[in-house]
């Protein structure tokens, strides 16, 4: 053709050529969207027809030739390139030119170093979750999986546990993959990019570390110590077994990590002490796992896994010991409130079922065992501690762990010494209103009774009285208790604090000072001296007779109290003169009282009281 004329066609008669016009092709996606150098990935996109298709990767000139498997998808092998996120061109006329830059990258992942992975062992039936970490590759590289043996590719997911540490290069990290079923033995574990499962393996594509990865048995679960715990978790239990490994516990299928400790002897050296105190013999392997919540309650197995998944249950096979969830124990009161050391008092609350009761008083760690008598109520001895007031917590699981703190207190009272007792008698058949002065104790302690010699607990009652001294000290006091009828003699009377009337007295709950109380025949009044008085009272008047002792006088059954005189002569001398004049023989004794008012007036009986009693 001499010359170009847009008239003239081949089929002119010229001589010609056949040049085929496509359009320009389309790069859409690329799966996997990384990949170590040499793997093979696919491009999808439009218009792979004509001479072939060539890819570029970056800024680099190098083109790679692709299979073209369609129109719209070609296989590619990943280059030789500086690791980072590359821009892909795609070119169907040839490998040199009219490429176009396809808007999509590819993840160029650097070489894979395997460092570890955890567990190390798992069952023959797989299902491990193994958690893999390397250094190197990419950290935005996609398709992730791993190699067991040569079982691959196992899909993979990213691992954020910090239990097994990472490396410290900004490229490395770590991925989760369930191990699949195996044959006994060891296995190398690799992992890498872009070999996601459905991907195309290419040469290259796995690390090749060597850390490897042991199947066998499954272990087995013997029991679990402590075999009780709260209902709300936390509490920390040792899973004990045979061939347990590295591994989790999974408590009614719900399995959370656990910290493996292999012990082959008794005791301390050589062996281990599990959680409640368990022994190991020889042999013995335990996990050592947080409890986790259980919404529930009641009974669950409780078993050894290999690995933590969610998904795995003891039912798959694995044998198991049987662990109670309980409610969380509360306390809702105790009674008597107060009282020594070694006494015993009662704690009502709720939840105390499970492996028993424990106490803890104050900031104390030490724990009293309580006798449960039912789920709301237990009996527990008061410790020795500090006097004062001490808030009360409450476990069920164990004397170490998961105490609740009950929102109420004891009051621990010290050491209580009677100093004296007025009156100091009274008669048999009782009613005598005595009251104690003490030292000791502690002022906010309630529940205070009496004992007259063996007979206890006599309901007691705060003293104000001043006739009588109490002691300085701010922890004493005095108390008042009616005399209990006895026989004649004297008995020691003593006071203690949370003994009421109803309460259980233990050891040491009442004080030892040997302060005594006689018992005797009720005196006999034989005359009043003046025998007449005002009604408005105020007269002092003697009431004369036979062993009358120390107490009152009674006016109509209105008690006053009486200043005991006691003579055994004639007149002055070894006698006694009485108001009126009135001189007693020798054995005569006589109260001195003063008269009380009188509303009606009239004539009304006189008598001698063993102490002074409105009652």
């Amino acid at each position: 053709m001499s010359s170009v004329s847009s008239a003239l066609s081949v089929s002119s008669g010229l001589s010609g050529a056949i040049y085929l016009y496509v359009s320009p092709p389309s790069v859409g996606c690329v799966s996997p969207s990384s990949g170590p150098s040499g793997s093979v990935f696919g491009v999808s996109g439009l218009g792979f027809v004509g001479a072939g298709a060539w890819f570029r990767f970056g800024d680099s000139s190098a083109s790679s030739t692709g299979e073209v498997v369609s129109s719209s998808l070609a296989l590619v092998e990943a280059p030789s390139s500086a690791v980072g996120e590359l821009p892909v061109s795609v070119g169907v006329v040839g490998p040199e030119s009219s490429f176009v830059v396809g808007g999509v990258s590819f993840g160029l992942v650097g070489s894979v170093v395997v460092r570890g992975v955890r567990p190390s062992r798992g069952a023959l039936s797989g299902g491990s979750l193994v958690r893999v970490v390397y250094e190197g590759g990419w950290r935005g590289a996609s398709g992730w999986s791993c190699a067991f043996g040569s079982v691959s590719p196992v899909a993979a997911r990213a691992s954020s546990s910090s239990s097994f540490s990472s490396p410290s290069s900004s490229s490395g990290g770590s991925r989760q993959c369930a191990s699949p079923s195996h044959s006994s033995g060891r296995v190398p574990v690799e992992v890498g990019a872009g070999v996601g499962v459905g991907a195309v393996a290419g040469a290259g594509a796995y690390s090749a570390s060597g850390v490897s990865f042991e199947y066998g048995e499954a272990g087995v679960a013997e029991s679990v110590l402590p075999s009780v715990g709260l209902s709300s978790g936390g509490g920390v239990v040792s899973v004990v077994g045979t061939s347990l490994g590295e591994g989790a516990c999974s408590f009614g299928g719900v399995a959370v990590r656990g910290v493996p400790v292999v012990f082959d002897g008794f005791g301390g050296v050589g062996g281990f002490v599990g959680a409640g105190g368990f022994v190991g013999g020889a042999g013995t392997s335990a996990l050592s796992c947080v409890s986790p919540s259980s919404s529930g309650g009641g009974f669950v197995v409780v078993g050894a896994l290999s690995s933590v998944s969610s998904a795995l249950s003891v039912s798959s096979g694995l044998s198991g010991a049987i662990y109670l969830y309980v409610s969380p124990p509360s306390v809702g009161c105790v009674s008597p409130s107060s009282g020594p050391s070694g006494s015993v008092f009662g704690v009502s609350g709720l939840g105390f079922v499970g492996a028993g009761a424990w106490f803890r008083f104050g900031d104390s760690s030490a724990s009293s065992t309580g006798e449960v008598v039912s789920s709301s109520l237990a009996l527990v001895e008061a410790p020795s501690s500090a006097v004062g007031e001490l808030p009360v917590s409450v476990g069920v699981v164990g004397p170490e762990s998961s105490f609740v703190v009950g929102g109420v207190s004891f009051g621990l009272v010290g050491s209580v010494v009677v100093r004296g007792v007025r009156p100091s008698r009274g008669a048999l058949s009782g009613g005598s209103l005595v009251r104690v002065v003490y030292e000791g104790g502690w002022r906010g302690a309630s529940g205070w009774s009496c004992a007259f010699g063996s007979v206890s607990p006599v309901a007691a009652r705060a003293s104000s009285s001043s006739s009588f001294s109490s002691p300085s000290s701010s922890s004493g006091g005095s108390r008042q208790c009616a005399s209990p009828s006895h026989s004649s003699g004297r008995v020691p009377v003593e006071v203690g604090a949370g003994v009421g009337v109803g309460a259980v007295a233990g050891a040491g709950a009442y004080s030892a000072s040997g302060v005594s109380f006689e018992y005797g025949e009720a005196g006999v009044a034989e005359s009043v001296l003046p025998s007449v008085g005002l009604s408005s009272g105020g007269g002092v008047v003697s009431v004369v007779g036979t062993s009358l002792g120390e107490g009152a006088c009674s006016f109509g059954g209105v008690a006053v109290r009486g200043v005991p005189v006691v003579f055994d002569g004639f007149g002055g001398v070894g006698g006694f003169v009485g108001a009126g004049g009135f001189v007693g023989g020798a054995g005569t004794s006589a109260l001195s009282c003063v008269s009380p008012s009188s509303s009606g007036g009239g004539f009304v009986v006189v008598g001698a009281l063993s102490s002074v009693s409105s009652a």
